[in-house]
């Protein structure tokens, strides 16, 4: 943000893989993170708004066979 570039910390919370109901075959995970909004040149409201901002995300990992040609995104 800002041209600013750092390095975070992610705290996974829960790993689970399985099969969706299309049967692919995958994993997800909640990942959780904390970020200083003055790190990142954002010092905008500081005094109102606080400077650090917690971030919670989810993110899927879908398995693609290499040259089977099964693209089923």
């Amino acid at each position: 943000m800002h041209n600013v570039t750092r390095t975070v910390v992610l705290s996974v919370g829960r790993i689970d893989c399985g099969r969706t109901p299309d049967d692919r075959e995958g994993c997800g995970a909640d990942v959780a993170t904390t970020i200083k909004r003055s790190e990142l040149g954002m010092s905008y409201a500081l005094g109102l708004i606080g400077d650090e901002i917690d971030l919670f995300f989810q993110v899927t990992a879908f398995r693609i066979s290499a040259g089977s040609g099964d693209d089923k995104r």
